[in-house]
């Protein structure tokens, strides 16, 4: 029975490895693809500046009058359009936005300082922690192009849509109001650093990820930033057939150890009777590797009987010394301890000549 329980075991374990192996695979595979996604975004985001800013400079040697027109031919719907995949926020690996804390939240007032709109405040409308973007309000604007087969979908007749662009964290200042030492009346203050503790992702058991947010403080003091206050959520109305909590809540099922929960055929039927994971067998099959067990192990005792006399000399003179064990005499104990005494003296002599 001993060599099914490690067979099951040694199988357990070569197949978390394998699962582990895959797993790690895996991952590899999201975390290239993740960068190679947002390194494809930010290529495509350099070749539109780099465009415009050659349009911008051939229009200006040119002249408003020889200016070429763009909007025409293959370019008459999609001129001065971005990719969508420019549009969304990029999707990065957990080995990327892992240790991310965001400064922001939903409803805060932000300055930009990079970008079109550097030197407004606007709102913020959308903070993604995963990837360390983050919508303002009114700003940040851009045109893309929908499809026919979207607008079809959509029941939207309208080719060009707005929408704002992600922004990130770096580009953006929080602007928060604080009380003025001297005229005691809050002023809008740009701060260029928060202090935010006790934030970060927290995986759960199950697997899940979930952010939180923490406390937010001024740098070198303990003045709190409080998060913008957000909309509680509506509360379901209840209706005259809905089911009672009480009845949701009831236990209709109660399993007895004398009685099994399902009948023993349908426990095959759900797992492989022959599997090599099985960890549970029939009281026959137990009796059954018991009995091997045992014939094995007389089979052993019948070879430990056969000897030789060499065999059998070297195994009496072994209970001889066990019988008869060896004592030092009083002379060998004084002549050990004269030696103990005479090193550690030498050892002291040496130490003193250093």
């Amino acid at each position: 029975m001993q060599k099914v329980v490690q067979r099951r075991i040694a199988a357990e374990h070569q197949a978390l490895r394998r699962a582990a192996k895959q797993k790690s695979k895996v991952d590899n595979a999201k975390e290239w693809n993740a960068r190679w996604q947002a390194m494809s975004r930010g290529k495509q985001e350099g070749i539109y500046f780099k465009a415009e800013k050659h349009r911008r400079r051939e229009e200006y040697e040119v002249g408003p009058q020889l200016a070429p027109r763009r909007d025409t031919g293959q370019h008459k719907e999609t001129y001065g359009t971005v990719d969508p995949n420019v549009i969304q926020v990029p999707k990065l690996h957990w080995t990327q936005y892992k240790n991310f804390k965001s400064d922001f939240a939903v409803g805060d007032r932000v300055l930009v300082i990079k970008g079109k709109d550097a030197g407004k405040v606007g709102t913020v409308s959308e903070v993604s922690a995963e990837s360390g973007f983050l919508r303002i309000i009114e700003l940040r604007k851009a045109d893309f192009h929908v499809p026919e087969y979207v607008r079809k979908e959509n029941k939207d007749n309208r080719s060009i849509l707005q929408q704002s662009m992600p922004v990130p964290w770096d580009h953006v200042r929080l602007v928060f109001p604080l009380r003025d030492q001297t005229t005691g009346h809050f002023e809008d203050v740009v701060l260029d650093k928060v202090d935010v503790r006790n934030a970060g992702w927290v995986e759960r058991r199950s697997g899940l990820r979930e952010y939180n947010k923490g406390q937010r403080f001024l740098p070198g003091v303990k003045t709190p930033l409080p998060w913008p206050k957000t909309d509680e959520a509506e509360k379901a109305e209840g209706y005259d057939d809905d089911t009672l909590r009480i009845s949701v809540d009831e236990t209709t099922h109660r399993p007895y150890l004398l009685q099994p929960p399902m009948p023993p055929s349908v426990i095959d039927e759900l797992r492989n009777k022959y599997s090599i994971f099985r960890s549970r067998h029939e009281p026959e099959y137990i009796a059954k590797k018991e009995d091997q067990d045992r014939a094995a192990k007389h089979r052993e005792n019948l070879a430990s009987l056969v000897s030789t006399p060499l065999a059998e000399l070297k195994e009496q003179r072994r209970q001889e010394r066990l019988a008869n064990p060896v004592e030092l005499s009083e002379e060998q104990l004084a002549r050990i301890g004269e030696v103990m005494a005479q090193e550690k003296k030498n050892a002291i002599n040496e130490l003193s000549q250093q």
